[in-house]
């Protein structure tokens, strides 16, 4: 099969390399798209935490939010078969650990993420999957969308983890695809009001009769226009930019009582954060890491029309021109939301 391997920073080949192999509980998907991630991007530069860690081992093809069909399937795969348009988790683990059993598989020490960690991504034509980690994607969802999944997956746990209660307000920070997708999984919670904070206001058209607000802070005085829309400050924060300085801004921008959501990975070992401002006035903070568990949710929300993420994709490469597109997101040089990559049927 085709596929594009990572050998180090701005540098990636396409290659000719053997299809996987299956195991019994394993299926083989014909990658249809696939979406390209800040982690995808950091794979490439080479800025990935996971590389000097030694967690991400060279060569390795990238690719962790995809869509495909089934080709083959294991001797024991039961609930899917070939022809099967599905989606799958990007976090693998190993089964047997507590962490594992207590259905945090994204947390088992042993796990694979697939495209990242330990497992070729969704670069190639073919890619393999144990089939418990694989999900069918239901009727009028296309496959470009369905390669969105992970992102609104992510945001779905962000929101379920944190606990939106109805009429409460929220603000993001963050106006990529999980944080537009956290305002969308905010409303449907029962957010009473969402506010959305960006350094730019590009994306103000995406959210317009969402009951979202963007606050474009290189240009707005951020906590007095929060007053201003809100009354207050708001009941639940989420943050999904990675920079530190906005989590700085997050836990002043939250109610006393009130809940912090850290989604996003900052690639900082450590930054100043105010304990004591937390502490005094009972902010919870909670970490969240990725999306177990909430793919078919998201599948369903999607499939009702209640998510929406087409209007999030912004352009589409050929399989061929997968390069050329991560040299397009990492530049970064005109408006973009999600860009895809679409494999020939």
């Amino acid at each position: 099969m085709q596929a594009f391997r990572i050998y180090g920073p701005l540098d990636m080949q396409l290659e000719e390399i053997s299809s996987p192999n299956i195991e019994e509980n394993e299926v083989l998907i014909k990658i249809l798209a696939s979406g390209i991630c800040t982690t995808d991007i950091e794979l490439y530069d080479g800025r990935m935490p996971y590389i000097e860690q030694g967690l991400t081992k060279l060569p390795m093809i990238p690719g962790h939010e995809w869509s495909g069909k089934i080709v083959e399937a294991g001797s024991k795969v039961k609930n899917l078969a070939v022809g099967d348009i599905v989606v799958g988790d990007i976090s693998i683990g190993c089964g047997q650990c507590l962490n594992c059993l207590r259905g945090i598989y994204h947390l088992c020490d042993d796990r694979e993420e697939i495209g990242v960690i330990n497992h070729d991504g969704s670069f190639a034509e073919y890619l393999c999957s144990p089939a418990k980690h694989v999900y069918k994607v239901p009727e009028g969802v296309s496959p470009n969308e369905a390669a969105l999944i992970e992102p609104a997956a992510t945001a779905l746990n962000a929101v379920k983890r944190v606990g939106i209660a109805p009429g409460e307000t929220v603000i993001v920070f963050g106006d990529g695809p999980i944080g537009l997708l956290c305002g969308q999984v905010a409303n449907i919670w029962g957010a009473s009001k969402v506010i959305i904070v960006s350094i730019k206001s590009d994306n103000k058209q995406l959210i317009e009769g969402q009951n979202m607000v963007l606050i474009d802070s290189s240009k707005q005085d951020l906590h007095p226009e929060i007053a201003t829309i809100l009354h207050d400050k708001a009941d639940v924060v989420i943050e999904v930019t990675g920079n530190p300085s906005a989590f700085a801004e997050a836990i002043l921008a939250v109610k006393p009582g009130g809940r912090i959501c850290a989604a996003s990975i900052t690639g900082s070992p450590a930054f100043p954060v105010d304990m004591d401002y937390i502490t005094t006035r009972d902010i919870t903070v909670y970490g969240v890491l990725a999306s177990p568990n909430s793919f078919v949710p998201t599948l369903r929300l999607m499939s009702a029309g209640k998510l929406h993420v087409n209007p999030l994709i912004t352009k589409i490469f050929p399989f061929e021109s997968t390069v050329e597109a991560f040299e397009y997101v990492r530049l970064n040089q005109e408006f973009r939301i999600k860009v895809l990559v679409v494999n020939p049927e």
